[in-house]
């Protein structure tokens, strides 16, 4: 196999980083839910958007994204009440209890995620199964990373390290990869997944 490095993203090329108080007057690309002051707290924690299905569309260069998505439980006395989870570009979070994570009310958990944004926007998408879901604060921040392109050297050349296919990846500066999509090399049939263990 042969590969190519295709691009490496450096600080000066990253798109700045976003920071959205959800809920607030300067909320922006939302879909759905309602924004609300509804907690003592300074902002940004004061402010929420809440609702049992709602979506953010943030359009963001195409790359590799952390996401950080603070919330807190701002009125339930209890776990089970509010139970949601978050979509980060159709990867969904475990199901997400505020108030057995933080053990109270009005206090703040910041939920980490990674995503791939290949078509120009970033979409979270809040979804409740018990009670609303509620949100106060997203960051994004684009990610290190490197788009690595593997190949087969040659159409013919299918072994168990290639099986004739090309792969695109997408690594992180720790070295672990996070996105891995392949493809049938040019000229070659389907690959024979039976003989792949």
């Amino acid at each position: 196999m042969k590969t190519a490095i295709l691009a490496l993203l450096t600080l000066s090329a990253f798109a700045q980083p976003i920071t959205i108080q959800a809920g607030s007057p300067s909320d922006q690309y939302f879909t759905g839910g309602v924004g609300a002051w509804a907690v003592p707290l300074p902002a940004p924690l004061a402010f929420l958007r809440y609702g049992t299905s709602f979506s953010y569309a943030i359009p963001l260069p195409n790359g590799l994204y952390n996401i950080s998505v603070v919330m807190i439980e701002p009125n339930k006395t209890g776990p089970l009440q509010r139970i949601f989870n978050v979509s980060a570009n159709g990867q969904a979070s475990a199901p997400l209890d505020l108030f057995q994570l933080t053990g109270g009310v009005n206090v703040a958990y910041t939920l980490p995620m990674m995503a791939l944004v290949g078509a120009g926007f970033l979409r979270l998408q809040f979804t409740a199964a018990v009670g609303n879901a509620v949100v106060s604060e997203i960051t994004v921040t684009q990610a290190p990373s490197v788009l690595e392109w593997t190949a087969c050297s040659s159409p013919l050349m299918v072994t168990a390290s290639c099986f004739g296919l090309e792969f695109m990846s997408i690594i992180k500066a720790d070295g672990t990869i996070v996105f891995r999509y392949a493809v049938p090399a040019p000229g070659v049939p389907s690959p024979p997944w039976g003989a792949v263990r």
